[in-house]
């Protein structure tokens, strides 16, 4: 986030790792048996949540600036470090 990497090149490389990390994840949990049907059922509500998510931050990417992007990517990414630090 510090570079002077196009925005464009941060989001699509955040976009990839989460991605890539999210699938291996799941195939891991799959293969560990920790993927249970009732584990199954809060994605029948997620998934439109996080599609709705994911296009509304598209189309606010595409309006938004450079400097905008990057602090509101640092302050997520910060937010979601303090919650994995915190949370039990």
């Amino acid at each position: 986030m510090s570079s002077d990497t196009s925005a464009a090149k941060v989001r699509a490389n955040l976009t990839g790792y989460f991605g890539v990390t999210l699938i291996g994840l799941g195939l891991w949990m799959g293969s560990r048996g920790f993927v249970t049907l009732d584990a199954g059922y809060p994605l029948l509500w997620l998934t439109p949540a996080f599609v709705i998510g994911a296009w509304l931050g598209a189309r606010l990417f595409r309006v938004s600036s450079e400097q905008v992007y990057r602090r509101i990517a640092l302050v997520a990414l910060c937010l979601a470090g303090l919650y994995a630090l915190f949370a039990s």
